[in-house]
């Protein structure tokens, strides 16, 4: 069987992300325009004259813009699109496969708009570097007559051209630095999935059959826009901090789950493999005591009866039964491994009592 879909999808800014307080803060900045005269070429210098700042333009005073940060009434909705295709085999004629399936899809996903915030610097430096002020991120250099926080300006303007991004000190003047829709995320990758169950069989007075499957994920791409137009990091084999949680995470290349388990209709006992890959950090330092974190591969057992008469379900289960450690990796805060990814707690025992009535 032939099989595919394609999908949109989308998420409404949080109450946070749209309606937290703005508030004005001076932010420390290296400001694009410094001695623009004799500093800068092309672009930014052009720029710098086209604000009308002066010859050899120096910020005497401070060096911290007046930066606008919290929610954005503005936000729209972060929008995906996706698209699947695949195939699914399953024999026929051979009885002892006749309950074995093949399948194989792969999958592509963008995620746009997605909300985010960009630093002072980031925002000046492209801004500046962009033909006649054109980069999307000059929209958020709103200039010292904002009225967002207090209801009044946030400064006076510079006496020319620049009063327009910039308060009478020279500084730039009304960055946004609150939430916006800033990022973009692009992933794909194959799915592959074998799931298989044999004859049943007859086993401690009762009938059982032996069920397996492999379920394997090849991540060809994860790519993280963190800007308009800014730079593209790719993720796929690497570790780097997760967009979505803010911590380090790993991003393989290949994972797989592997199932094995006998079943009656009273009793089960199923062993579970979890296979991570290695990967490297996206940051890697020659200083660093370990820039990777090498391939792990997971034991799990577990165990149940059901005493059906009675209504009672006991199951007993292990993970990480071989007490694999989490691998050690240099940049990850105060872990000295990757939490989000890794089993920290080594081998765990559980047990879990049910009772039906």
């Amino acid at each position: 069987r032939l099989r595919g879909s394609f999908s949109t999808g989308f998420r409404a800014p949080s109450i946070g992300e749209l309606f937290a307080p703005q508030s004005q803060s001076a932010v420390t900045y290296t400001d694009p325009c410094l001695q623009w005269d004799t500093t800068t070429t092309g672009n930014r210098n052009a720029n710098c004259a086209a604000d009308q700042l002066p010859l050899g333009f120096n910020l005497a005073g401070t060096s911290q813009a007046a930066a606008v940060n919290g929610g954005n009434p503005n936000l729209t909705p972060e929008e995906s699109e996706g698209y699947t295709f695949g195939v699914v085999f399953t024999p026929s004629g051979t009885p002892i496969l006749e309950d074995f399936t093949l399948s194989v899809d792969y999958f592509s996903f963008e995620l746009t708009n997605a909300v985010g915030s960009a630093d002072v610097n980031t925002i000046a430096n492209q801004c500046y570097d962009s033909p006649n002020f054109s980069d999307p991120l000059c929209a958020l250099i709103v200039g010292p007559g904002y009225t967002g926080v207090g209801g009044r300006p946030l400064a006076s303007p510079f006496p020319g051209a620049g009063g327009a991004r910039r308060s009478a000190t020279g500084v730039l003047a009304g960055v946004l630095t609150t939430n916006a829709n800033l990022s973009t995320y692009e992933t794909s990758g194959v799915d592959i999935g074998i799931d298989y169950s044999g004859p049943t069989f007859d086993i401690f007075e009762s009938t059982a059959q032996f069920v397996a499957g492999l379920d394997i994920t090849y991540l060809e791409s994860f790519a993280y826009q963190v800007l308009p137009g800014g730079a593209v990091s790719e993720y796929a084999g690497r570790f780097a901090q997760d967009p979505f949680t803010g911590t380090p995470a790993a991003f393989p290349e290949i994972t797989a789950l592997l199932r094995l388990g006998v079943v009656s209709d009273n009793w089960q006992f199923n062993y579970v493999g979890r296979y991570i890959d290695e990967v490297t950090d996206f940051s890697s330092n020659p200083a660093n005591v370990s820039n990777t974190a090498e391939r792990v591969f997971y034991h799990d057992v577990q165990a149940a009866y059901d005493f059906v008469d009675s209504g009672v379900g006991l199951t007993f289960g292990v993970r990480n039964l071989a007490n694999e450690t989490p691998p050690y990796v240099t940049n990850s805060h105060d872990m000295n491994t990757l939490n989000q990814t890794y089993d920290t707690a080594g081998r765990y025992f559980y047990g879990r009592v049910t009772i039906r009535r």
